[in-house]
């Protein structure tokens, strides 16, 4: 693979010029959802993408604080770690439940019905509520069913297409670049939304109609279809390091949905 040199606004070394994920990687690093993996200029777009770095992701994506010293819900979350104060915010708003009730998973690479089903969760639980859409994917039935109204209504809002075959491949481990791009466009979402409800807040405050018409909301993020992402060499994955630095890599496991179920209704 060949490597872009590091322009005015790039930050990563390892994203080619014409990769599909460029300016979502881009644009994380400008929002600080995403620092880099073992390096400030290393990304590792095909790299492993763990439940533990989705929510640290998600909880810098809404600028969630994560310094209170809450005791861990999960006994396979110790204290202290970098990704811990990220899982007790998640859990405690009800952004995930976990793999069962007393287990995270917090190494485990998580599925794109995963990652959906969080950042439906949370984006239903500021307040943007939508209604489920029936989903025209060819493998819509392969969907569990405790994740499957979370799915039907994040494509409602226009935030998932599905791959060039017609696929949303629920239970594909996601990779970093995916990861990235999913949390992105739902970061542009909610802000395009809450600009529509400051708007409709100003006209109800007794503003003109053509004073309205002055302030637009953002468009919706346009989504396209995810592509496989190829892991980069093996030369160009750093060691990882503490959350300070980036989040570290995981060995790859399967979901435990059965007890998820449970949590999930």
């Amino acid at each position: 693979m060949s490597l872009t040199a590091l322009f005015d606004g790039d930050r990563f070394i390892d994203i080619p010029a014409n990769a599909w994920y460029r300016s979502e990687a881009l644009e994380a690093a400008e929002r600080e959802i995403v620092i880099g993996n073992g390096s400030t200029v290393l990304f590792d777009g095909g790299g492993t993408f763990t439940r533990a770095m989705a929510v640290t992701m998600i909880a810098r994506m809404v600028d969630a604080d994560v310094s209170a010293d809450s005791m861990s819900h999960f006994t396979d979350v110790p204290d202290g770690e970098w990704y811990t104060g990220a899982v007790n915010w998640a859990y405690e708003n009800d952004v995930t439940n976990g793999v069962s009730d007393t287990e995270f998973a917090p190494f485990n690479t998580i599925t794109r019905k995963e990652l959906m089903v969080m950042l439906e969760r949370y984006i239903t639980a500021i307040g943007y509520d939508t209604s489920a859409a029936e989903l025209p994917f060819k493998d819509s039935a392969s969907i569990a069913d405790w994740a499957l109204t979370d799915i039907q209504r994040f494509y409602a809002r226009g935030l998932v297409n599905g791959d060039t075959n017609g696929n949303v491949q629920p239970d594909r481990p996601l990779t970093r670049a995916e990861g990235a791009a999913f949390i992105v466009r739902t970061a542009n979402y909610i802000e395009s939304h809450e600009a529509t409800v400051e708007i409709e807040s100003e006209q109800k405050e007794g503003e003109t109609p053509q004073e309205i018409s002055e302030v637009t909301a953002e468009p919706e993020p346009e989504v396209t279809a995810e592509p496989e992402v190829t892991a980069e060499p093996a030369e160009l994955v750093a060691e990882t390091e503490p959350e300070a630095v980036a989040e570290p890599e995981a060995v790859a496991e399967t979901e435990t949905e059965t007890a998820e179920a449970a949590k999930s209704g």
